[in-house]
């Protein structure tokens, strides 16, 4: 006579498992996502030097893009507080995309 010992069903697990997956997704979004950024960004910045652009120049919020652009070679020149609302920042940036 074989007993068969009955499975162990961790709830918890299930739930980290769960967690751990949706975690995994969002980052493969996320990481999609800046790829396709990142080669929208250089597909912009072609086509500006195409047109004889040599500086790009964009602003963005402290809750929006920052560090996208400072990855991308963006320098910070200026800062406004308090936009657009009290509390927040909006960040001004400029790209050479010629040099010389």
């Amino acid at each position: 006579n074989i007993s068969k010992a009955s499975p162990r069903f961790d709830t918890d697990d299930i739930r980290r498992d769960k967690a751990r997956n949706h975690r995994h997704r969002l980052t493969q979004i996320s990481e999609f996502e800046t790829e396709a950024e990142q080669a929208l960004l250089a597909a912009i910045e072609q086509e500006a030097r195409a047109r004889g652009s040599h500086l790009s120049q964009v602003d963005t919020f402290d809750f929006q893009a920052l560090g996208f652009y400072e990855k991308n070679g963006y320098e910070l020149f200026g800062i406004l507080e308090d936009c657009p609302t009290i509390g927040h920042k909006r960040y001004y940036l400029k790209k050479k995309l010629v040099h010389y």
